[in-house]
């Protein structure tokens, strides 16, 4: 997840969990206000949950102000807790109805949404960009949808401090977020090199709203959102009703504890992950990324064979650190 690499983003971590049907966790229908249950079973399993979920907030290296963790079972929540605070400041404490900034998580959910598009005949994996949107700078032109999401266009990802940078405005719609980056030259040529770009998932969000014929917003609530049960999640600085969002704050040095929390809200201007769109512009709860977990592995939202197209890592020689599919990483080779 996104608070592991970069320290800026350690503060307030979310941490979501889909169980299986194999997987022995279950809850009491009922029980404190932070849990809530539709299976009955062992209690043990619960109160082991409880445990990890406390545990990992004391013991994990990354500081963490708060944290949240959702557990499903057969497509029902049957753990869903919080620890910690949402807001240092106002003591506010971290709950389930927390959202997070979920960052690259985004290029997960985007991606689904461009196979819906394919599958809808609206997109090709094949096809150019400049046939979506024929306005684009000649350099660009020939980049695949295929491409854009494996990390494989040539586009570039952030430069030194631009991670903070492209964060310091609110955009309205990824159009006002190519800027950035759409006038700057390729890094290599399409399909020569992988190369992790959010801007690279930036320009796949301008070409969503090109084919959905929608705003991405409103395109990504359609094919991904609506269809797994998602509520919580929207682009930061939507509100969205019942859902409360934790404030953001760069970590203190770990081998200093005098070394206080710095509250990005406090920066001139403060941090806004808007203009990332579907490279990491979203805000979401535990309980939609799992919704969103469990809608993909079950063919609710794309077909098995565009869900493994999206997770199964293509080995063309270019795949360099943790293995990408295309909007995934191998969890395996991510651990190792």
């Amino acid at each position: 997840m996104e608070f592991a690499l970069k320290p800026q983003s350690t503060s307030l971590a979310l941490l979501a969990a889909l169980a299986l049907t194999a997987t022995p966790a279950c809850a009491r229908t009922g029980g404190d206000e932070n849990t809530v249950g539709h299976v009955a079973g062992d209690e043990t399993a619960r109160e082991q949950a409880a445990a990890l979920l406390s545990r990992f907030q004391q013991e994990n290296d990354v500081p963490i102000a708060g944290i949240s963790l959702t557990v499903t079972r057969n497509g029902e929540t049957v753990f869903n807790q919080a620890r910690g605070l949402m807001d240092l400041e106002s003591q506010a404490p971290a709950t389930p109805q927390t959202r997070y900034r979920i960052y690259s998580i985004a290029k997960a959910m985007t991606a689904t949404a461009t196979m819906r598009l394919v599958e809808l005949g609206r997109l090709g994996l094949d096809t150019p960009v400049e046939t979506y949107m024929p306005d684009l700078p000649d350099h660009v032109h020939g980049i695949t949808i295929r491409q854009l999401m494996g990390h494989r266009s040539g586009i570039r990802h952030y430069r030194q401090g631009e991670w903070v940078s492209v964060s310091h405005r609110d955009c309205a719609s990824p159009a006002d977020a190519l800027e950035d980056f759409i006038n700057d030259p390729l890094d290599n040529a399409p399909g020569t090199a992988m190369a992790y770009s959010t801007f690279g998932y930036v320009l796949l969000s301008a070409v969503i709203e090109a084919a959905s014929g929608q705003s991405y917003e409103q395109a990504m609530q359609d094919l991904v959102f609506t269809p797994a049960g998602m509520s919580a999640t929207a682009i930061e600085g939507r509100e969205v009703s019942g859902f409360d969002t934790a404030t953001f704050y760069v970590a203190p040095d770990p081998n200093d504890p005098e070394d206080d929390w710095f509250a990005t809200v406090d920066w001139d201007p403060s941090i806004n992950a808007s203009c990332k769109f579907g490279g990491g512009g979203f805000l979401s709860t535990s309980e939609d990324l799992v919704r969103f977990g469990w809608a993909l592995s079950n063919g609710q939202l794309v077909s098995a064979e565009s869900t493994a197209f999206l997770t199964d890592v293509h080995d063309d020689g270019l795949n360099q650190g943790p293995a990408y599919g295309h909007g995934f990483f191998d969890g395996r080779s991510w651990m190792e």
